[in-house]
């Protein structure tokens, strides 16, 4: 038996609270089930537990926050129920890979074009993005070619990186 309209009545609840405080208790009764049967029957409807979807919805949420508004970190942690910076910057870092501020930096340089290639660099429409892309040269190969055409190479010209830097054309 599929209980989809009462674990999409769940998930409205959910969304609508998502900076609320949430219990199971209240959930399950919003669609007049015992937590019990509620909790087995999500979790076998959705296939993850409640607490599990919450949680990834609240990053979700909160990833959205970090790229489209200049909120503290800290003020989105605690808007979304964590108890500290750092258990948000853990669970975040848990689903996305990267801690909360460095998502926020990276993934806007990627939204927003990155750097322009210079002249003696550039392929038109192309750009050179990643963490630091300031630590990346890319250049033209007349050599190689894709597809027939001409194809981009692109090196390191930096000294040292540190774990998790990368650039990207």
């Amino acid at each position: 038996m599929t209980h989809s309209k009462e674990i999409q009545a769940a998930i409205n609840y959910i969304e609508m609270n998502l900076c609320e405080e949430l219990f199971l208790d209240d959930i399950a009764n919003v669609v007049g089930f015992s937590k019990f049967y509620f909790h087995r029957t999500f979790q076998k409807e959705v296939g993850m537990s409640i607490y599990d979807y919450i949680r990834k919805r609240r990053l979700a949420s909160a990833a959205s926050i970090l790229l489209n508004t200049s909120v503290s970190i800290l003020d989105i942690a605690l808007n979304f129920r964590f108890e500290s910076q750092e258990a948000f910057t853990r669970a975040f870092k848990s689903i996305y890979q990267l801690p909360p501020g460095r998502y926020r930096t990276t993934i806007r340089n990627l939204i927003t074009g990155g750097n322009k290639m210079n002249d003696k660099t550039q392929i038109k429409e192309w750009i050179i993005t990643g963490t630091t892309p300031e630590k990346y040269e890319v250049n033209i190969d007349h050599n190689t070619c894709n597809t027939g055409t001409k194809s981009a190479t692109i090196k390191s010209v930096a000294d040292v990186f540190e774990v998790g830097e990368y650039a990207t054309v």
